[in-house]
C-alpha cells in the first residue's frame, strides 16, 4: 500500500494535547475538556498498532479518566525491569501512572502526584522527562524553574531558576548526565543532571514570530516533524532540513502534539516498512498518520562495477585503435 498522507486513524471524544509511543506497538494519548463540567472527559487512552495491507491501523485498548484535569504534556519511560511508567502535567502538578501490560490490553493505574510549578497565579507544568533508567524525573513550568525529582519517590532533588520566562521544553541526554531547557525568553541552556550546575548556553537566531506549534524528532535522529498553528504537518531530514513531506491544514485547528513511531525492525514491520511514520494530534479530537515512502536505495556495488567497466572500455578502445 502507498504511504498514508494525513489519514485519520482514530477519533476520541475529548481534545488531545499529548502523544507518546509505548514500545514498538502501542501509542498513548491524553487530554480533555478541562475542569468545567461540560460533559467532555479528561482521559488517557492507549492504542495498539496493527499491520494492515502495507500500513497500520489503531485499536483502542484502554481508557482511563483523569479526575484532576486534562493532561497537557507527558512522557513515557521504561526501566531495566521493563516496568513502564508515564508522567503527565495537569495544571501545576505532575501525575504518575504505571502501565501494566496484559495479554490484550494495557492497564493504567495512578501511583502518585507532586506539585511541580509554583507560579504566582495558576501553576502550569510545561514539560516532563525521565532519564532512560527512570531513576530521575525532570520538570519545567511556567515559573521558569527546572526541578528534578527522585523517582519513584517523587522527592525533589534540587531546583534551578533556569529562565526568566516560561520553560517551553526540557530533554535529557541518552547518558542521563545532561539536561537541556528552552524557554520563552529565547534562551537554551545545558545543565548538569547531578547538581543542576549550568554547563553552557546554546545560541541561535530566535524568531518570536515563528508560526510552528510543535516539533518532534525520530528516535534514530534522522527525521524531524513540525506541526503548525494552522494545522499543517511537515517532515524534514534532521541533518539537512530537506523537506520530505508537507500537508497543509490536515487538522481543523492547531497541532498539539507529534510522535514518530519507533524505528526498530518490529515497529517498521507493523507500520508497513515505510521510511518513517509520524502521528499528529490536535484539539479537533483526531489522530492523523503521516508516512514517508521507503526510498529506492542503489546497491553500492553498482557504481564500482560501472567505474571498472568504463576503465575496461577505455582500455579496449585504446588497444583496438593501436594507440
Amino acid at each position: 500500500m502507498a504511504p498514508q498522507r494525513g489519514v485519520t486513524v482514530a477519533t476520541t471524544d475529548f481534545p488531545l494535547y499529548t502523544i507518546q509511543p509505548v514500545g514498538d506497538s502501542h501509542l498513548l494519548v491524553a487530554g480533555g475538556g478541562g475542569q468545567a463540567k461540560t460533559g467532555v472527559p479528561n482521559a488517557v487512552e492507549i492504542y495498539c498498532l496493527s499491520p494492515l495491507d502495507g500500513s497500520c491501523i489503531l485499536t483502542k485498548v484502554e481508557h482511563v479518566e483523569t479526575s484532576a484535569g486534562p493532561a497537557m504534556n507527558g512522557c513515557v519511560g521504561t526501566d531495566n525491569k521493563n516496568q513502564i511508567v508515564s508522567a503527565f502535567g495537569i495544571d501545576g502538578s505532575c501525575y504518575v501512572y504505571r502501565l501494566r501490560p496484559k495479554v490484550i490490553t494495557q492497564k493504567v493505574e495512578e501511583t502518585g502526584s507532586v506539585q511541580t510549578d509554583f507560579s504566582s497565579g495558576d501553576g502550569y507544568q510545561r514539560a516532563v522527562r525521565f532519564t532512560q533508567d527512570i531513576s530521575v524525573m525532570v520538570t519545567g513550568g511556567a515559573d521558569g524553574s527546572l526541578r528534578t525529582w527522585k523517582f519513584p519517590d517523587l522527592k525533589k532533588l534540587y531546583e534551578v531558576k533556569a529562565h526568566t520566562d516560561e520553560i517551553d521544553d526540557v530533554d535529557i541526554s541518552p547518558s542521563g548526565n545532561r539536561i537541556v531547557t528552552i524557554g520563552k525568553d529565547c534562551k537554551a541552556f545545558v545543565w548538569n543532571t547531578k547538581d543542576g550546575s549550568k554547563k553552557t548556553e546554546l545560541h541561535w537566531d530566535c524568531r518570536k514570530d515563528a508560526k510552528y506549534k510543535f516539533r518532534a524528532c525520530s528516535d534514530n535522529g534522522v527525521y524531524l516533524g513540525v506541526g503548525t498553528m494552522s494545522g499543517s504537518v511537515s517532515i524534514y531530514i534532521s541533518f539537512s532540513l530537506q523537506k520530505l513531506y508537507h500537508l497543509s491544514k490536515v487538522h481543523k485547528i492547531f497541532v498539539t502534539g507529534l510522535s514518530f513511531a519507533h524505528s526498530t525492525e518490529k515497529a517498521l514491520a507493523i507500520t508497513g516498512n515505510h521510511d518513517t511514520t509520524l502521528f499528529s494530534i490536535s484539539a479537533d479530537n483526531q489522530i492523523k498518520m503521516h508516512q514517508v515512502a521507503a526510498q529506492q536505495r542503489i546497491n553500492p556495488l553498482f557504481p564500482i562495477l560501472g567505474f571498472l567497466f568504463c576503465i575496461y572500455l577505455i582500455y579496449w578502445i585504446i588497444t583496438t585503435l593501436g594507440l
